[in-house]
């Protein structure tokens, strides 16, 4: 996998597939999602938890991008148990 496209397990073993689809967004795919747990308000998400994980909030570090805003999650294409979630991120420079 390269730097811009990346795959994980959940703590429950299920597949979680990471993308830069531009500068400042990562897309993750996440499979077998039972539920999922947010936090904030619904115009202004600060987390949004997947059974299994990873846990996402603003603030937090995904590799070397830092979370800025939970853009958007939807069941993939008519599967709920498959979630896009998008993230607004920066890349931060070691």
């Amino acid at each position: 996998m390269s730097e811009d496209h990346w795959t994980e397990q959940s703590r429950y073993q299920t597949l979680r597939e990471y993308k830069v689809i531009a500068p400042d967004r990562i897309e993750i795919i996440c499979h077998d999602v039972l539920y999922c747990s947010f936090g904030g308000h619904p115009d202004h998400m600060t987390s949004i938890d997947p059974d299994g994980g990873p846990y996402l909030s603003v603030g937090r570090m995904i590799r070397s991008y830092q979370i800025k805003r939970i853009i958007s999650y939807q069941p993939w294409k008519k599967q709920k148990d498959k979630i896009r979630i998008v993230l607004e991120v920066v890349k931060i420079e070691t």
